[in-house]
């Protein structure tokens, strides 16, 4: 492939993004409300690429890694000394979890001369379906030996679970209260079955005076059987919102959204721009798909005639993912090359899993003639018999920084030792299929031998006991009701005698 076409189809998809991490490969789901605009997901991962910097990337990525499902009691993070060529300890870093193995508490030490020393203290209030109401951030005195408050987030939903109010606040010791310095609002309008009909966003600043600013406001339109027919998005214009894009969906058979229209509005009238076609979606609930293409307009003076309209492949996504993690692995971009009728490859992402689904490596690659490297972070270490990380070191590499691989960190994790879980000998045979992985509201046990009764208990990480439940024999297949624990990884003990079969789900 020639370089000055592919220059030219980077330049024209400077700007195209991910669908989320999850999918499910067996059920179609029949959409929710789509609370996020096709067209500004996709527009907006190579923008972000382009503005994050070397080190940004390198901290989402680890962040992606050091999450809590390790559970972690403490972590303590080396970094790179250039002059002596070798690590030196930098903090430590202390969690506490809640039953379901959310971080209620975080303490953060920094390393003087072989002593830690406190430094930050983020505490967490979770709500029922996970999502934070509170975090609170102190920092440690040393004069007056205690943690003095400093910044404060809280979060409110209505009854649908849409944020409504997100407030920060720093605390003033000469009042002894809090002050608000940012707040953000949401205001909704719902239809009777409680699908938003719009959704005004403001916020409000200390330092822009005393007057909520527009953010955004978004106008949803429905077929009657109750899917997403357009969303209409307007931005910011002074003290009020004007038209910026909309768009269209159309549906497949299953209630799959195959193709979507996108408009922006030239100050009277809605001009079509995009076009995006041949959408193969898994989940459209999870935000997740196979591919895509994207088609621009061409030889056409009258937006309303519509069938005149030349529509022209442009470019196309495809898409990978993990069968256990449901994450993506595997990001494409092609172009399409009129002359010769083709698609080229331009862009792609890619994401590696060891076998106890951590990841191991990101790289970024551009094609020219043959893919080349443009960045990686890659990490490596020890992992105990668990499959939990123990000791585990980060390089990364830049094409921009000299094409040189750097030590960035080492991270080495301890834990706590759950004792509360009885011993049985592993099952010879699978005593029980379990499905479906993620799951949602519901989880199934099916077993596999008839003629004893099951014992099935679920646990959190920190190893809780959740939820407990008989399975008689010759029953069948039983579901077990998991909607009122939050969204996680889980522990489920299927007991038949002395035998037990361990299993970890998803609850989503």
């Amino acid at each position: 492939m020639k370089r000055n076409f592919t220059c030219f189809a980077i330049v024209m998809v400077m700007a195209t993004n991910i669908f989320a991490l999850n999918t499910n490969y067996e059920k179609k789901i029949r959409p929710a409300t789509a609370d996020e605009l096709i067209s500004q997901r996709i527009f907006s991962k190579r923008s972000e690429q382009l503005k994050s910097s070397y080190q940004q990337k390198v901290l989402n990525y680890w962040e992606g890694n050091y999450d809590v499902r390790h559970n972690a009691k403490k972590v303590i993070k080396h970094e790179w000394d250039n002059t002596r060529n070798d690590w030196f300890m930098a903090n430590r870093e202390s969690f506490v979890y809640d039953d379901f193995g959310r971080p209620v508490e975080i303490i953060t030490e920094y390393n003087l001369d072989g002593t830690f020393i406190p430094s930050t203290r983020i505490n967490y209030s979770w709500r029922e379906n996970n999502e934070p109401e509170e975090v609170l951030i102190s920092f440690w005195c040393s004069d007056g030996n205690k943690w003095i408050p400093e910044l404060k987030e809280v979060y409110e939903y209505d009854k649908f679970g849409n944020l409504v109010y997100e407030t920060h606040s720093q605390w003033s010791e000469s009042d002894n209260s809090w002050k608000p310095y940012f707040i953000y609002r949401v205001d909704f309008t719902y239809t009777e079955s409680g699908s938003p009909i719009t959704e005004e966003a403001f916020y409000w600043s200390q330092f822009a005076g005393d007057l909520w600013l527009p953010s955004h406001r978004v106008e949803y339109e429905y077929y009657k059987n109750g899917n997403v027919y357009a969303e209409i998005f307007s931005i910011p214009s002074g003290m009020n919102f004007e038209y910026s894009y909309r768009e269209d969906y159309f549906y497949n058979e299953y209630s799959e959204i195959s193709s979507t229209m996108i408009y922006h509005y030239d100050s009277k009238d809605w001009v079509p721009h995009y076009k995006i076609t041949d959408i193969e979606w898994y989940n459209f609930h999870l935000r997740q798909m196979k591919s895509c293409i994207f088609r621009t307009p061409d030889n056409w003076d009258d937006w309303t005639k519509t069938e005149e309209i030349e529509w022209h492949q442009q470019f196309r996504l495809s898409y990978e993912y993990h069968p256990k993690l449901h994450s993506e692995t595997l990001y494409l971009e092609e172009f399409y090359f009129d002359c010769e009728e083709t698609w080229y490859p331009l862009y792609r992402e890619r994401t590696i899993y060891n076998e106890y689904l951590f990841k191991t490596g990101y790289y970024e690659e551009v094609f020219w003639d043959d893919w080349s490297l443009e960045s990686a972070i890659v990490s490596d270490g020890e992992f105990n018999s668990s499959g939990q990380p123990v000791d585990i070191q980060i390089r990364a590499f830049d094409s921009w920084n000299g094409n040189m691989w750097q030590n960035v960190a080492r991270m080495i994790f301890e834990y706590e030792t759950i004792t509360n879980a009885p011993v049985y000998n592993a099952p010879t045979t699978e005593i029980a299929k379990v499905f479906p992985n993620p799951a949602v509201n519901q989880i199934n046990v099916a077993p596999q031998c008839m003629s004893s009764d099951l014992q099935v208990k679920i646990y959190g990480i920190t190893g809780q006991l959740l939820r407990s439940q008989s399975i008689q024999a010759f029953s069948g297949q039983t579901s077990i009701e998991i909607s009122g624990i939050p969204s996680g990884i889980y522990i489920m003990d299927i007991i038949s005698g002395n035998e037990k079969q361990v299993v970890k789900f998803m609850k989503r």
